[in-house]
């Protein structure tokens, strides 16, 4: 039985692959992803702290292809701003004859995508606004958040801080601790598991004495799921391009973590 379910799977794929590589509609597909990718690895290599140079080199190597540039827009949008667009001016005055027009039809096509991204945007935090006030407003705090459960995001809680600020800024007391009451409750809910936890704390504890403390304090939750789950972990970190020294530290936290379980085990 399990063998003519692998040998069905297999045939999928097969098929699948094959109207990838074949029909107009799979190599759409497939030119998507590769747009998508390096987008992807354009805005990894800008980093955290981008130069304005860095950015606008990153969209000229895009210029042709569309997707590319949709992506990065809406990813770059906050530094896409009146000085970008001066500096991208300046690249087409100094530009040879033969590149300006390229340039400038980049230059206007970003112009246009900054404000449909914009837009969108807008249309994003009216969604969120209405949800934060069906939330502020409902007899049953909880269900309510559940309810709108997919729009919790930043966005989100970005708005239900500015409520916060503006509801004490008014002395409004009410309205204050209906939000406050609001927040505690999603954190509440979205908290990780304590395994989760864990995890998290060990890679951002900043040395092996800070990851042993921690192993000592939560001693119960290190058992060999957990260190399963480091172990995951790692091969997902390289599988997902992630920098050498977040896959070391990854690495030095499991090994810690399972030395740590196998002493403790011995002494069961």
């Amino acid at each position: 039985m399990l063998g003519n379910d692998r040998r069905t799977a297999e045939q999928l794929a097969a098929i699948y692959n094959l109207a990838v590589e074949n029909t107009p509609y799979g190599q759409e597909i497939k030119k998507q992803e590769k747009s998508l990718k390096a987008a992807e690895e354009a805005i990894r290599k800008l980093g955290e702290r981008p130069t304005l140079d860095e950015v606008v080199d990153a969209f000229i190597a895009a210029a042709d292809d569309e997707l590319q540039l949709t992506a990065l827009t809406s990813v770059l949008r906050p530094v896409m701003n009146y000085e970008f667009f001066s500096r991208l001016t300046e690249r087409i005055d100094k530009a040879p004859e033969s590149e300006k027009a390229k340039l400038e039809k980049l230059r206007d096509h970003l112009l246009k995508l900054v404000q449909e991204v914009d837009k969108a945007m807008q249309n994003e935090i009216k969604v969120h606004r209405e949800a934060v006030e069906r939330v502020l407003s409902a007899e049953n705090v909880e269900q309510a958040i559940q309810e709108v459960a997919p729009l919790i995001d930043p966005i989100f809680l970005e708005l239900l801080e500015n409520e916060l600020k503006e509801a004490r800024q008014k002395g409004d007391l009410q309205r204050s601790a209906r939000i406050s009451q609001v927040l505690e409750t999603i954190e509440k809910l979205t908290a990780p598991p304590p395994e989760i936890a864990l995890i998290q704390s060990l890679l951002e504890a900043p040395d092996a004495e800070a990851r042993e403390k921690l192993l000592k304090e939560n001693r119960k939750l290190v058992n060999e799921a957990l260190v399963q789950q480091m172990a995951a972990l790692i091969g997902q970190l390289q599988s997902q391009g992630a920098p050498a020294e977040t896959i070391q530290k990854a690495h030095e936290a499991y090994q810690q973590a399972l030395k740590f379980y196998m002493a403790h085990q011995v002494h069961l």
